[in-house]
């Protein structure tokens, strides 16, 4: 590995890492779109609102750092 590569790690879900999950997703929607009052509440509450009802949500993680997140959110019909 050349001193410009860098390893990037997929990992899951952990609490320690709930507040880089709401920043991140604030930061993109205030980019692109604008965040709603669901929005917020979602992303600050993501335990409750998405790991405690069968989501996923997983991390980007650069030399120890997020820099990246995504989530799966289970739809009511089934579906993420």
């Amino acid at each position: 590995m050349t001193n410009t590569e860098r390893t990037i790690e997929i990992i899951p879900f952990e609490s320690q890492y709930a507040a880089d999950f709401a920043k991140l997703n604030i930061e993109w929607l205030e980019k692109y779109f604008v965040v709603e009052p669901h929005d917020q509440e979602l992303l600050e509450n993501c335990e409750a609102t998405i790991i405690d009802n069968h989501g996923y949500i997983f991390f980007a993680r650069i030399d120890n750092v997020i820099a990246g997140t995504f989530a799966l959110i289970k739809m009511k019909r089934g579906g993420y």
